[in-house]
């Protein structure tokens, strides 16, 4: 419930940091949104990123949200599409504490298909650099270290 929550909270201030820095986006709002708390989950800390990532993609896979006709002509991206994008980012940011989602087991396919998995470094590097370019120059540096320091989720 907790990921689920942040990832809630955090996707709505992106929207809003997106629109007050006038950040240039190609594509949907909603992924480079999406994007956004991914890449900020994955920067505080293995154990805060394990438990909030993987939280957020059971969140999508639980809604098995049914898209047909005319959804698909929604300025959304179905949840599916989001579950991918979520873990491909905790990959590309970190692939040792997220390798579990390429390991597959027996005669099963890992979570995260293999050729998406070889693009999500590219991925999270791109995020990365938006981030630093765009959002890094509003951030107090001191302020960033604190927030960093805290044990933001209780075991």
């Amino acid at each position: 419930i907790a990921g689920a929550f942040i990832q809630a909270t955090m996707y709505q201030v992106a929207v809003a940091i997106l629109d007050i820095l006038d950040f240039p986006i190609w594509g949907r709002t909603g992924d480079a949104a999406d994007r956004l708390p991914a890449f900020v989950m994955q920067n505080f800390g293995e154990d805060l990123a394990i438990r909030t990532i993987i939280a957020t993609a059971r969140f999508f896979e639980a809604t098995r949200r049914t898209w047909t006709g005319s959804a698909f002509a929604s300025a959304d991206s179905p949840e599916e599409q989001r579950f991918y994008n979520y873990l491909c980012i905790a990959y590309g940011g970190s692939p040792t504490s997220f390798r579990v989602l390429v390991a597959a087991e027996k005669d099963q396919l890992p979570i995260l298909p293999i050729p998406r998995a070889r693009r999500c470094a590219g991925e999270y590097a791109q995020v990365r650099q938006a981030f630093n370019l765009r959002i890094m120059p509003y951030v107090d540096p001191q302020l960033l270290v604190f927030v960093r320091s805290r044990d933001w989720l209780q075991p």
